[in-house]
């Protein structure tokens, strides 16, 4: 819970009072008043802090208010002491969710310390900094920047670059600028934030820690804005912007996550994606290959699960107009896809047909054969003969083997399909 911030002053002030009329030896009737008054003000300041930290704001509301009546009668209403007796009220007031009293009490405050002691003097930041906050919780952003970043100033002026105080001003004024979804700058505060924590040495390790995973989460919560706004930008049609978002969400990604965290995987395929719709072949290559190596240590060479993958490389290399690793793809998707023939048959079956369909298109005709007489096999062993895409492998499989002259798999093919002979020319085409 946060602490009345400036009692302390106000307290220092009263026991500066105290002391000047010891000193002075007023006894005085004046002299006792002035006395009586300033031990009342002392005593209304604790219970305010009291009542403030065991969450009883409205006893504090009541305290505070008194406070205030007596200091503004004892040093009078544009005194430093005033303004830090309308600090301490306006806290209260911000805790029991009154804004506009907060504001204006706040606000007199500044007012006051800046006629007394300047605007940069160091007594002004108990007020900035409560009016500062007041305006984050209110989502006034633009003035909670404002007031925070001053606040700054008066602090690294007064006190040094690497003062402690100064992380946490940084970390505030960091959650603004979040909100305002400038998340690299909120980035670079969070950062210099935790550099002064390491550096002050008087940290305990679990508030650093509890710095870091800030900081982190910050750096997550960018890059999924990112990310998410990338894929806003592809149902938009807007494919450039889209790429300059998920490549800055990859980057951060894979630094400050890893290569192999689910979070980094996501961006990568949302990437590699993009990049095959703009026809980006060669931008998307390695991406592709870091994703089946990904798939691979995750499930293993020969899983079944990694057929789509070896299957989308495949196609991938056919765009590049690289054949033999097309072909070495499309083998590594048979193979995981054979080690469940029945139950991947269509896969399979597929699988076979677009291989000797890509050595065909190459016109390496021995390579095809053994390829179309494995998924005739396949397709007989499954008994899923009589759906439309194998009757498509098996006529694609008839084709060739009518153009290469062996007219026994022809005779084997028309009697599985149910035709009679006749001339076909070769085709070979790929299924989908």
């Amino acid at each position: 819970m946060k602490k009345i911030s400036a009692v302390f002053t106000l307290l220092a002030a009263i026991a500066v009072f105290l002391s000047a009329l010891a000193s002075a030896g007023g006894q005085d009737g004046a002299g006792q008043d002035e006395r009586t008054a300033a031990k009342t003000i002392e005593r209304l300041s604790e219970e305010t802090v009291a009542h403030y930290d065991a969450g009883r704001y409205g006893e504090a509301l009541e305290t505070a208010e008194q406070a205030l009546v007596l200091v503004k009668g004892l040093f009078g209403p544009r005194s430093s002491e005033a303004a830090s007796s309308l600090n301490n009220l306006g806290q209260v007031q911000a805790a029991l969710g009154n804004i506009t009293e907060a504001e204006s009490l706040l606000l007199e405050s500044i007012d006051i310390t800046e006629e007394k002691l300047g605007k940069d003097h160091p007594e002004i930041a108990p007020a900035l900094k409560n009016l500062a906050a007041l305006y984050s919780s209110s989502s006034r952003l633009e003035e909670a920047e404002k007031y925070y970043r001053r606040l700054f100033r008066i602090k690294e002026r007064s006190q040094g670059k690497n003062n402690f105080d100064l992380a946490r001003i940084l970390e505030s004024l960091s959650v603004v600028v979040e909100k305002k979804e400038n998340f690299a700058e909120a980035i670079e505060l969070r950062e210099r934030a935790l550099r002064i924590r390491e550096d002050s040495g008087i940290q305990k390790g679990s508030e650093l820690e509890a710095a870091r995973e800030s900081l982190s989460a910050l750096r997550d919560n960018y890059a999924a804005s990112l990310n998410n706004r990338g894929i806003s930008f592809i149902g938009k049609g807007k494919m450039e912007k889209a790429e300059e978002f998920l490549r800055k969400a990859l980057a951060i990604r894979e630094k400050h996550l890893g290569p192999d965290d689910p979070r980094t995987i996501s961006t990568m395929k949302n990437l590699s994606i993009l990049y095959i719709r703009q026809n980006k072949y060669v931008d998307a290559e390695p991406l592709c290959l870091r994703l089946l190596a990904i798939s691979e240590d995750s499930l293993g060479t020969d899983s079944t699960g990694l057929a789509a993958e070896y299957i989308k490389m495949a196609r991938l290399y056919q765009k590049l107009r690289m054949p033999d690793k097309a072909a070495a793809m499309y083998q590594s998707a048979i193979s995981a896809l054979e080690t469940d023939p029945q139950g991947n048959a269509l896969s399979l079956s597929r699988q076979l047909n677009n291989l000797a369909a890509h050595y065909i298109d190459r016109e390496m005709y021995e390579e095809a054969a053994p390829l179309y007489s494995r998924a005739v096999t396949v397709i007989k062993e499954s008994g899923i003969i009589e759906e439309p895409e194998p009757s498509s492998v098996l006529r694609n499989a008839l084709q060739f083997f009518q153009h290469t002259g062996d007219d026994e798999k022809v005779s084997e093919l028309q009697l599985l399909l149910g035709i009679k002979p006749e001339p076909c020319e070769k085709t070979g085409d790929e299924t989908d």
